[in-house]
């Protein structure tokens, strides 16, 4: 089997983990559960992914990529510190409302990581790759405002971060308005960041 073949192979397993991985999270899904739920068999997961945690961190790369596109494609083209913020709005609120369970199974993993179930380098890699997109949204709203980032990468990225997973506690908890919440919060929190 060829490299690319090997790879497709690997991205649609991927995704068929994220997809039951997503309604059922890290801790209560095995390779089984993943197996009986999607139309490959134990044994080919196992064939492609020495275990639970390097299928579950591949499909947690493979989505957050994805994210990743998605906020760079709204990016593309703005020319307004208030279109920056509409752009980030917008894919902020479809990561809460329409995406949210994927990115729960996210903090779900990293937070397993921590505990050391799951590769804390990998993790750390996607969590590089976060943070970078979140900085070009701050440095392109910096540079079209003439202002400056005040605060150093990991620190905007923190924060931002921080104020998405509340809002995705806060949706997953019932709260309509979370999306919108977070929206008025970043905007609180702008000023903090950039000045």
């Amino acid at each position: 089997m060829g490299a690319a073949r090997t790879a497709d192979r690997r991205a649609e397993l991927a995704q068929a983990a994220l997809d039951v991985l997503t309604e059922s999270g890290y801790a209560r899904t095995g390779l089984r559960d993943i197996a009986q739920r999607s139309s490959y068999s134990h044994g080919v997961l196992h064939y492609y992914f020495k275990d639970k945690s390097a299928l579950i961190l591949e499909a947690i790369r493979l989505f957050k990529t994805t994210c990743v596109d998605r906020y760079d494609d709204a990016l593309a083209g703005v020319t307004t510190p208030d279109g920056v913020l509409a752009a980030l709005g917008e894919r902020l609120t479809h990561s809460v409302e329409v995406d949210g369970q994927a990115h729960r199974l996210w903090y779900d993993v990293r937070t397993q990581g921590w505990l050391g179930a799951v590769d804390g380098a990998e993790l750390a890699a996607i969590d590089a790759l976060l943070e970078a997109m979140v900085l070009r949204f701050l440095d392109a709203y910096a540079r079209l405002a003439g202002v400056r980032l005040q605060v150093e990468g990991t620190t905007a990225y923190a924060l931002v971060d921080g104020l998405f997973q509340r809002a995705l506690q806060d949706h997953f908890q019932g709260d309509p308005y979370a999306a919108r919440t977070l929206l008025v919060r970043l905007r609180e929190a702008l000023p903090l960041l950039v000045s």
